[in-house]
């Protein structure tokens, strides 16, 4: 967990803050926010694999897992391009849809 933790820091919240240095402290928040709640949703993740697969009925769990996964994957293309200034509306919005389709 600290791993991931540290290249979430590296790669998504230290060019954040970076990117953000001028703004308010409002903006600021929200910016870090999204990928702490990315990494908080990990963490998440981690524990609910490693307690649910006692039960016979593991489906529901899998396709939560991967629906989470494919959420964190999305937030981190999205956060990537943003930073680099390359995202284009539509790219990686259907992760986002495929995402919570998973969760249905």
């Amino acid at each position: 967990m600290i791993a991931s933790a540290i290249v979430c820091w590296i790669f998504l919240i230290a060019p954040t803050i970076a990117a953000s240095g001028q703004a308010g402290a409002i903006t600021l928040t929200l910016a870090v926010a999204y990928p702490v709640a990315d990494l908080m949703l990990f963490f998440a993740l981690i524990e609910l694999l490693f307690r649910s697969f006692k039960h016979d009925s593991s489906r529901p769990i899998i396709l939560l897992a991967a629906s989470i996964c494919l959420m964190i994957v999305t937030d981190f293309l999205f956060l990537s391009q943003s930073l680099k200034g390359k995202f284009v509306a539509g790219g990686v919005d259907t992760g986002w849809i495929a995402s919570y389709v998973l969760m249905e």
